[in-house]
């Protein structure tokens, strides 16, 4: 899943903080419908994911938008 978050947001148990003024995220979910892990991606200006593609186990894509500068974190 992807989408922005503003502020802080609750996927099930985990929490994430925005740190511009809108972050876009990716949320894993398993099967079950529970939260796994989510990613973020900030910058001081506004981003949103808008959809996720599977290139493979170990490859995702995202399509979405920033403003200004943005920073993917290695994880």
């Amino acid at each position: 899943m992807t989408g922005y978050l503003e502020g802080r947001a609750w996927f099930g148990d985990i929490a994430a903080s925005a740190s511009g003024l809108s972050d876009v995220f990716l949320a894993r979910y398993n099967s079950a419908g529970t939260c796994e892990w989510v990613r973020s991606a900030s910058g001081p200006g506004r981003a949103s994911g808008f959809a996720v593609t599977l290139a493979g186990a170990d490859c995702i894509g995202i399509t979405g938008y920033f403003q200004g500068e943005t920073a993917f974190g290695v994880t």
